[in-house]
């Protein structure tokens, strides 16, 4: 019970500082609620196009959409209209005249579960849409001055009414910060949180493939009823967990290509390719920080004789030990960092000297330290909550 009430207690420290969870990007000056974010200080001033490239690509986000031309992008496939998409001067544009039929955008490559960034600019009376997995329509939208509607701006079309209306006049660079896991959806929009982790029950309309709701898509850009404009459109992939997918390759692998073909569904999911450390054979050690600072032992993750993942899901054994000094020296290393972007609570993950993994969203290991160290963390945490809040 108390793990409950540190964790919800954390989710109003996350809102506060502006974590993961919480924008610390995409404001348009203060707001009361803020919605979830990039993580990144990135596009605050959203009257020009922001520099975030170096920002984004250092916290784990991909660029789709170069700037330059539409690499990675293709008209739908299941409809007819008017090719009106081009690039100018780094946004994306669909150039739609009054009266012709255009053609949605999608890109080449599938998502799962993600976050996505993106900036848009409506004219006046404009109407578009930004699709999840090219099956979830969030409305974009000419809703200056207009109360919550299925087609205001936010909105996910036919199935879910934006808590509030927060657009820009048209003509104006406006943010949607959007988090889809499963068929659930978070949509933030000028940096107020508008939709609320709604569980989308089937496709909104006009989409894709729907008969495949819920399975990996594109992202599409509606462009077929008025011209629009998009810029800094940004994707992290939250695919995977508890092991997942883990594979073991090794140099000359003659099974190399078919296995990266099963992975990447033949280049239309990402993968992350990283150096196999020996010492993972004798456990991963996972770390909890509060404010930067490790709290409560070690919890030390051994794989299973027949498996190389350190995961508990998969079977790895656990115990509990004391941090060494390569922990504290990499704790103290990217205590600032964490600080830095408002990460309150975190887990990391230490394979030989070598840090491997930053777990923001979702650190485990706090009931198992407890239950074998009879270190009560959750009191720890509550505390120091409390001492900030």
């Amino acid at each position: 019970m108390r793990a409950m009430i540190a964790a919800a207690a954390l989710s109003v420290v996350a809102w506060q500082a502006g974590s993961a969870l919480a924008a610390e990007a995409c404001e348009a000056g203060k707001t009361s609620a803020k919605a979830p974010c990039c993580g990144v200080k990135a596009c605050k001033a959203m009257g020009k196009p922001c520099k975030m490239k170096e920002q984004f690509a250092k916290k784990g986000w991909i660029c789709l959409f170069n700037g330059k031309d539409l690499t990675g992008w293709t008209p739908r496939p299941d409809r007819k209209g008017k090719n009106c998409w081009k690039a100018e001067k780094g946004v994306l544009v669909n150039n739609l005249k009054h009266g012709t039929h255009g053609i949605d955008l999608i890109t080449t490559r599938k998502f799962e579960n993600f976050m996505l960034h993106v900036e848009f600019k409506v004219p006046k009376k404009g109407n578009s849409g930004v699709y999840l997995r090219g099956r979830i329509e969030v409305q974009v939208h000419d809703s200056y001055g207009q109360k919550p509607a299925m087609h205001t701006c936010g909105s996910l079309y036919s199935k879910k009414i934006a808590s509030k209306v927060v657009s820009k006049k048209p003509g104006e660079w406006q943010c949607f910060n959007i988090t889809l896991k499963g068929n659930t959806v978070t949509v933030g929009h000028n940096g107020q949180k508008i939709i609320d982790a709604f569980d989308c029950p089937a496709p909104t309309g006009g989409q894709l493939d729907g008969r495949n709701f819920g399975k990996p898509g594109p992202i599409m850009l509606q462009g077929d009823h008025t011209g629009v404009a998009y810029r800094n459109i940004w994707i992290k992939p939250l695919d995977g967990k508890g092991g997942e997918g883990i594979v073991l390759l090794r140099h000359g692998d003659p099974s190399l290509n078919s296995i990266l073909e099963i992975l990447t569904e033949r280049e239309r999911r990402f993968v992350t390719l990283q150096r196999y450390v020996p010492e993972s054979r004798e456990g991963d050690r996972r770390l909890l920080l509060v404010d930067g600072e490790p709290i409560g032992p070690v919890l030390l993750r051994v794989p299973a004789a027949d498996d190389i993942r350190g995961n508990m899901c998969a079977g790895a054994s656990v115990e509990v030990v004391e941090p060494t000094a390569r922990d504290l020296e990499i704790c103290a290393a990217i205590a600032p960092v964490l600080r830095a972007d408002g990460h309150v609570f975190a887990g990391i993950d230490v394979l030989g000297p070598w840090l491997t993994e930053i777990n923001v969203t979702s650190p485990t290991g706090v009931e198992e330290i407890q239950a074998m160290a009879g270190v009560d963390i959750s009191t720890r945490l509550i505390e120091w909550v409390e001492g900030v809040v």
